[in-house]
């Protein structure tokens, strides 16, 4: 009797330790999945910006805005830390209301998208989320 509790004990050990590994798996390759959806945004967005400089197309300035929103949406899936989110929310906010306020900050901006894109949302060291706040200051006293 012993003998059998001890085999399907192990048997259902095993079938546990199994499962476990694919979950894993399956939250790390979900995880990968949204780092690059935001190193993909932050991408668009400074060729947006840079093409905006170029052209000065009011209609780059919409599209960059809305690439912040996916940036948004990919750090809140990643559990980035509400401090870092708090500003490019405000950010997102204000230039899909008034985009034309973005023409006022486009160099500023295009440094802020290269560091989100090289740093990503939760690097232990960031300092996109110190360029996102002075983005927001500017944004909200034109």
């Amino acid at each position: 009797m012993k003998k059998k509790s001890l085999s399907l004990l192990c048997a259902l050990l095993l079938v546990s330790a199994a499962v476990f590994a694919v979950l894993w798996r399956y939250e790390a390759r979900q995880h990968r999945d949204l780092l690059q959806l935001w190193t993909a945004a932050a991408e668009q967005a400074d060729l947006l910006l840079i093409e905006y400089q170029e052209r000065g197309e009011e209609s780059l300035l919409r599209q960059a805005a809305a690439e912040l929103n996916v940036m948004r949406y990919a750090a809140g899936l990643l559990d980035a830390p509400v401090d870092r989110r708090t500003d490019l929310e405000a950010v997102y906010g204000i230039l899909s209301l008034y985009p034309e306020r973005g023409a006022g900050i486009v160099p500023d901006w295009i440094v802020t998208m290269e560091m989100a894109w090289i740093e990503g949302p939760a690097a232990e060291v960031c300092n996109w989320p110190v360029k996102m706040n002075e983005l927001r200051h500017a944004l909200e006293h034109p």
